[in-house]
């Protein structure tokens, strides 16, 4: 078998990676060599007892049923919509988007192409980590969505690779696609006491490994990251500090006001 070269932007050797996949319990994984996480994720069934995991997790706190419709920002190798094939197959609609063009393609291959109901668009804005060829941008992200479109929003270690002009503007653009009342689950690095925005702090979580490379952890101080959440015209539902086992990483719950204004 051909040897597939890992770049989280680009498909080498022709299409070999995106007609690449495993199958578990009837569901198509990727690769466990090219999977985008720990060594654990490697295994099927801990790599699918987890994405089920996600999508209960969203059931329960963002009310997520056959009926929503949920955008996936920063959906990746599509883990969420495995989940999702697994668990919910008959939501409503699900849409990931994603800066890496590779991971887009294999998912619109061995997802979308046996689920009507899911789509997968490439956003080619620039992210030093994921994407640093992308386009940069100077104003506000605009998804190629329309307002008020969507009753969830999910962004898993999302906001952890990125600067706070970047998370600021996509807050800001959530807010407007998500319907009035819609709810938006994320996580994110945040402790209080601490300087309001740094990159790869030395020392932090240092037990988990370090931080290398360009944007591996962004960790922001609790307050001024919720100050950007509510410039943004949303409010706390709820957060959960540290509650992400493997990763350290917090949580919020998102709410957008039923009379938010655009």
């Amino acid at each position: 078998m051909q040897a597939l070269e890992i770049n989280k932007n680009v498909i080498r050797g022709g299409d070999a990676f995106a007609t690449a996949f495993v199958s578990y319990q009837g569901l198509r994984l990727p690769p466990p060599g090219s999977r985008f996480c720990t060594e654990d994720w490697k295994n099927d069934a801990f790599y699918v007892s987890t994405v089920k995991a996600k999508v209960e997790r969203l059931m329960s706190l963002a009310h997520l049923d056959e009926q929503s419709k949920l955008l996936d920002i920063g959906c990746g190798q599509g883990r969420l919509a495995i989940g999702l094939a697994a668990k919910l197959p008959q939501i409503g609609l699900y849409c990931g988007i994603d800066v890496s063009r590779r991971s887009v393609e294999w998912c619109n291959r061995n997802l979308a192409a046996f689920h009507s109901n899911f789509r997968f668009l490439h956003l080619d804005i620039q992210n030093e980590r994921y994407n640093p060829y992308g386009i940069p941008f100077e104003s506000p992200v605009q998804l190629p969505l329309a307002d008020d479109s969507f009753d969830v929003a999910f962004l898993y270690s999302v906001f952890t690779h990125m600067r706070s002009r970047d998370v600021e503007n996509y807050l800001h653009d959530m807010r407007r696609v998500l319907r009035p009342g819609g709810r938006a689950f994320f996580t994110v690095y945040v402790e209080e006491g601490c300087a309001p925005e740094t990159e790869n702090p030395p020392g932090y979580l240092e037990e988990l490994g370090a931080s290398t490379g360009a944007l591996h952890r962004v960790l922001f101080e609790r307050s001024f990251f919720e100050s950007m959440i509510g410039a943004a015209g949303l409010q706390v539902g709820e957060f959960q500090y540290r509650s992400e086992e493997v990763t350290k990483q917090s949580a919020y719950l998102l709410v957008k006001p039923a009379q938010a204004m655009h």
